[in-house]
């Protein structure tokens, strides 16, 4: 549902970052790192790798 929701979408609510995209990473990012097969979810995998370029987030990450 999430990856169809974000087809057209950069952000998941508002048309602007939100605390919804923050919650909802922190668990979708844990999917790449568990090597989940993320190929069927390119909207999913574009907005994540979108947050990791906020300094903010992808440096937290990058620390953890």
């Amino acid at each position: 549902m999430l990856d169809g929701h974000l087809a057209g979408r950069r952000y998941v609510a508002c048309d602007r970052l939100t605390i919804a995209d923050f919650q909802l990473a922190s668990m979708a990012t844990y999917w790449r790192q568990s090597e989940m097969p993320m190929e069927a979810f390119p909207n999913i995998v574009r907005w994540i790798d979108e947050l990791e370029r906020i300094p903010a987030w992808g440096d937290a990450r990058a620390a953890a």
